[in-house]
């Protein structure tokens, strides 16, 4: 039977191990230079320049600097036999060097880089993209349905915090009924995303927005937003009604709201 195909992901391009004395790399992606005479190091890949845990392959850019004897480079998933096939090769003297490729992880992740030839050498390793069954990446749906007679309301059900940060992709679909009306005329509802977890400001939304809302208000309602996620920050997508004031009342407010999510 053929392959699953796995999905590319491309992202900016990101430099990821620099060898080179003051690169400002650093600890395993950083010096000391590669030694020659077959030496080795693995390097984990995911959770570094936007590479998610579920990814497989990634597509890498290899490039060798000031090498001085003639030598080749091997790649391959970290804890796998050293393969045969070299993924870049040079002769001495040159300045730089450099050769893309798509190599496949490790279940952890993970690398390992060989050098063949008797001589050191620095390598830079840039990433482009990646590859992974959609079901490997962050995602999801999740669905609230509330009564609610005050203002602001909150109907987040989804929070998502990526180690790395990254985007989603989201859709929340999003029923209203409104039959009475709010005692100020300052009142919206909106599709939109909570940033981390601080207190609730104009600022600390994005989404978009219906309103004002009055009397007797009725909707079905779908869109989808590309989200930007900050490393670490807790992002909650859905849905919100929201106030002047946190004593406006809605009247008899019903609001069921369905995200689904993809993060990349």
């Amino acid at each position: 039977l053929p392959p699953t195909p796995l999905e590319f992901v491309p992202i900016t391009p990101c430099r990821l191990i620099d060898t080179r004395t003051g690169s400002g790399f650093s600890g395993a992606y950083g010096p000391p230079s590669m030694a020659g005479g077959s030496a080795q190091r693995s390097f984990t890949i995911t959770g570094q320049c936007g590479i998610p845990a579920g990814a497989q392959a990634v597509s890498f850019n290899f490039a060798v600097w000031l090498p001085t004897t003639r030598g080749n480079l091997l790649v391959f998933p970290a804890g796998t036999a050293t393969p045969n096939v070299s993924t870049l090769n040079w002769e001495a003297g040159i300045l730089a060097l450099a050769n893309a490729a798509v190599v496949p992880l490790s279940g952890g992740g993970a690398i390992t880089v060989g050098i063949l030839g008797p001589g050191a050498v620095d390598i830079i390793v840039d990433v482009n993209g990646y590859y992974g069954p959609t079901g490997s990446l962050p995602h999801g749906v999740s669905s609230s349905l509330a009564s609610v007679n005050a203002s602001p309301f909150y109907s987040y059900p989804v929070t998502v915090t990526l180690p790395t940060g990254g985007a989603c992709l989201v859709t929340s679909q999003a029923q209203l009924v409104l039959s009475g009306s709010p005692t100020s005329n300052d009142m919206y509802f909106r599709i939109a995303i909570k940033r981390g977890g601080g207190a609730d400001g104009d600022d600390a939304h994005y989404g978009h927005y219906f309103g004002p809302l009055s009397g007797f208000y009725s909707a079905d309602m779908s869109r989808t937003s590309l989200i930007t996620v900050n490393s670490n920050e807790a992002t909650q997508f859905g849905c919100r009604v929201q106030g002047a004031a946190a004593g406006d009342q809605t009247g008899n407010l019903e609001l069921e709201c369905q995200t689904s999510y993809l993060c990349f």
